[in-house]
């Protein structure tokens, strides 16, 4: 099977490497859908911010700690892991889904609050969230569940792990 990957190459190229193992033609890019996939179908994922092995939560904080960050802290955290994200490729391969779906976990907390936590434990200045324009809230990733898709880090405690296995 041919497949196109459209989007980030931290996610990108894990994908590409895990879909080659399987034997599938991949091609990672950065261009715009439409120019890749003409008229297939399309199945397009609205990620959050992606977290993974070599990207935990604590050195993303720290690049940022003690700084005023423009976005708003008050929007949802919207996190998953770069493996929910390879898992995510497959199951809408899989299951021939097209369409939008947000891919994220099930973590609540705003991004403040989630940030707040992981650099409190980390022993971090906090973050200041400058709120300049209002982010998302109250997105739900219900429809790719609804679809039968199991996140393999729900609640982002496995951030270490790899989760392909």
């Amino acid at each position: 099977m041919n497949i196109a990957i459209v989007g980030a190459a931290y996610t990108g190229y894990a994908a590409a490497a895990y879909f080659r193992n399987k034997g599938h033609h991949v091609r990672v890019t950065t261009t715009r859908a439409d120019r890749v996939t003409g008229a297939l179908r399309v199945c397009n994922f609205r990620t959050g911010t992606i977290y993974g092995p070599g990207r935990e939560h604590a050195a993303e904080a720290a690049r940022i700690a003690g700084q005023q960050i423009p976005f708003d802290g008050e929007s949802d955290a919207m996190i998953v892991h770069r493996d929910d994200v390879v898992r995510g490729l497959e199951f809408a391969i899989d299951h021939r889904l097209s369409g939008l779906y947000n891919l994220f976990n099930d973590v609540t907390d705003s991004k403040a609050a989630f940030f707040r936590a992981v650099c409190d434990t980390a022993g971090l200045e906090p973050i200041t969230w400058l709120g300049l324009s209002k982010g998302p809230r109250g997105v739900s990733n219900q429809k790719i569940k609804s679809a039968g898709f199991v996140l393999a880090d729900p609640f982002s405690d496995r951030e270490t792990e790899d989760l392909l296995g």
